[in-house]
């Protein structure tokens, strides 16, 4: 029903911008299935749609520029994906702030591309931003804390198992260590709230 939709919104709206919208939906369901040889197009055509509609620097291009990004990056193509993605990050900062999740989040993608691309030096700076920002705004043993410094393990210590960063001895590295086992199923949340 969802693909229907799309496809039926993206053909059919008569707003561009709910067109937009729609032709996202449908590059969304493309890389669910592993397309994104069919979902950058769709990608594409929506971000130039809302930036005719709305301008480069409206908070709408966010969704369509990271879209793009997604399908870049699965596509083998990081660092393009790194320009919309600096891009959708800014304009984020500019519109919500800083310190918003968004903007936050946005960071870690930042980071991440730059890690896949090479660039430690960067990525590391780009990363520990976003870290030291969602510590902030959610408190040091929060997932999203988690998510961000299990990105930046890599940098700092190459050596990793199950995805869980070794040798950091910090409430990182238990936040870590309890997210995954939580993922997995194996920890209580009685025993997430110990230690």
């Amino acid at each position: 029903m969802w693909t229907e939709y799309a496809v039926a919104a993206s053909e059919h709206a008569a707003d561009d911008l709910i067109r937009a919208e729609a032709l996202v939906a449908r590059g969304v369901v493309f890389m669910w299935k592993h397309r994104s040889d069919l979902a950058l197009p769709l990608f594409r055509e929506a971000l130039a749609t809302v930036e005719n509609k709305v301008g480069p620097d409206d908070l709408r291009v966010v969704d369509p520029l990271t879209s793009v990004a997604w399908a870049l990056r699965v596509s083998g193509d990081p660092g393009q994906a790194l320009e919309l993605v600096r891009r959708a990050a800014a304009v984020n900062a500019r519109t919500l702030g800083e310190e918003h999740p968004f903007t936050l989040n946005l960071l870690t993608e930042q980071g991440c591309t730059e890690l896949e691309l090479g660039k430690n030096a960067e990525a590391l700076a780009t990363l520990e931003r976003a870290l030291h920002g969602k510590e902030r705004v959610y408190g040091p043993d929060h997932l999203a804390v988690a998510g961000t410094t299990n990105c930046i393990a890599p940098i700092t210590r190459p050596r990793l198992i199950s995805g869980t960063a070794i040798a950091l001895r910090s409430a990182r590295a238990r936040t870590i260590s309890r997210a995954s086992s939580l993922t997995a199923g194996r920890v209580s949340r009685s025993s997430l709230m110990s230690g």
